[in-house]
């Protein structure tokens, strides 16, 4: 964790207006206001129903498949340092069909043994962190792989998993205790 406390405290489950609540319910689920991410951005409805809406294009409606979003998910939140995004990335990761040696070697770079296709998704992740712009070469390899749309989608992503990062970091939303006993030595960096 970046920092050891919240600059901006999560709000209670009393605490939440019923116009967060109701963003909430309507995106996610009612259960999902004890995240701290969630309840941190409950602070601002307006923000959070926007944010929301966008993380829905990423997570659900874009080109690539769940394993290819999570690769580039975990790939960005290792190079922002954001041990919230790791945290709650683990087992959709696993679920996707990333395995705990792949998830090691995500953070390791595009260079750990990677088929050419997850090498590209890596790649553009570093691009856009050193640059803020995808090389011609991985470019070229990301449309070979996954189509213009899909190379959009990487770039559109990673992005989307930077700005949270920015955020997560900034605001010092913390891994929430039973995860973070959980993860361990998982989220240092």
């Amino acid at each position: 964790m970046r920092l050891s406390t919240p600059r901006v405290e999560p709000l209670s489950k009393e605490e939440f207006s019923a116009e967060a609540r109701a963003i909430v319910v309507r995106t996610l689920a009612e259960e999902n206001c004890r995240l701290n991410v969630i309840a941190t951005f409950g602070r601002i409805p307006a923000a959070m129903a926007g944010f929301l809406s966008w993380a829905d294009y990423i997570m659900s409606k874009n080109s690539l498949t769940d394993r290819e979003r999570e690769i580039v998910t975990v790939r960005t939140a290792h190079l922002a340092r954001s041990a919230y995004e790791i945290a709650r990335h683990v087992e959709p990761s696993r679920a996707a069909g990333v395995t705990p040696e792949e998830f090691d070697r995500i953070r390791q770079g595009p260079k750990a043994g990677w088929n050419p296709a997850d090498a590209a998704l890596i790649g553009a992740c570093d691009d856009l962190f050193e640059d803020q712009c995808v090389s011609d070469a991985v470019w070229r390899s990301l449309v070979e792989h996954f189509g213009q749309r899909g190379a959009m989608d990487v770039v559109m992503t990673s992005a989307q998993y930077f700005q949270l990062a920015m955020i997560l970091n900034s605001f010092g939303v913390q891994v929430e205790p039973d995860v973070q006993a959980q993860l361990g030595d998982l989220l240092k960096f």
